[in-house]
């Protein structure tokens, strides 16, 4: 029951983050693709965007599929029933992970293949430094220490990974909640906003379910 209760008190704040991050990664590529490509519909316009393509591992088929079976389901009430997808209707349906492997993340050369060769893509690396170099960053203003942005990539790396386990009621009693909610997920909001990460604070739930450990 307090593996119930420690996951219910992390649900929410991971919402949040998943959100928070989707918002700031979001605008900074609107931005970029005006700039490029004249259209904040980066989506639309990964063709003219290269560094983009090669970093974004969903496709625009996909992500239509799945807006599109949601708008399906609106109920006649709903104020967006019947209406056309828009941009924002194929953001909502990018999966967390996709917006961890957006950012930066370090070259490893002890992660080989059975054949030895190394498992990650030397190409949608560079790309993704350059994406933060040029645009990603500026959507965490408030971060520091951080100019290639492999902390930060790591940090919504390791939130995408317990959001997961949160999910599926994995357990989590030997996972460092403390240090998740104190090192990580607070910071990663402190750095797109302080007031953001004050009202998070304000919302959880995390320490008090720790003290009640059996």
């Amino acid at each position: 029951m307090w593996n119930v209760d420690v996951a219910s008190s992390l649900s929410a704040l991971l919402g949040i983050a998943e959100v928070s991050i989707r918002h700031a990664i979001d605008t900074k590529l609107r931005s970029y693709a005006n700039d490029i490509a004249g259209t904040t519909k980066w989506i639309e316009k990964l063709d003219e965007l290269p560094d983009l393509m090669d970093a974004f591992n969903t496709t625009r088929r996909n992500l239509y599929k799945a807006a599109d079976e949601s708008r399906k389901t609106r109920p006649v009430h709903h104020p967006r029933h019947g209406v056309t997808i828009n941009h924002d209707d194929l953001v909502a349906h990018i999966m967390f992970g996709t917006w961890g492997q957006l950012l930066p993340e370090r070259f490893r050369s002890d992660r080989l293949d059975p054949q030895g060769r190394p498992v990650q893509d030397q190409d949608n690396l560079a790309a993704r430094r350059r994406l933060w170099r040029e645009s990603l960053h500026a959507g965490f203003p408030n971060m520091k220490n951080d100019p290639r942005g492999f902390n930060t990539g790591n940090k919504v790396r390791d939130l995408r990974r317990l959001r997961n386990r949160v999910s599926h009621m994995d357990s989590l009693l030997y996972v460092d909640i403390e240090h998740v909610h104190d090192r990580v997920l607070m910071p990663l909001l402190n750095s797109i906003s302080f007031d953001l990460r004050d009202w998070a604070m304000e919302q959880s739930r995390v320490h008090d379910v720790l003290r009640r450990r059996p």
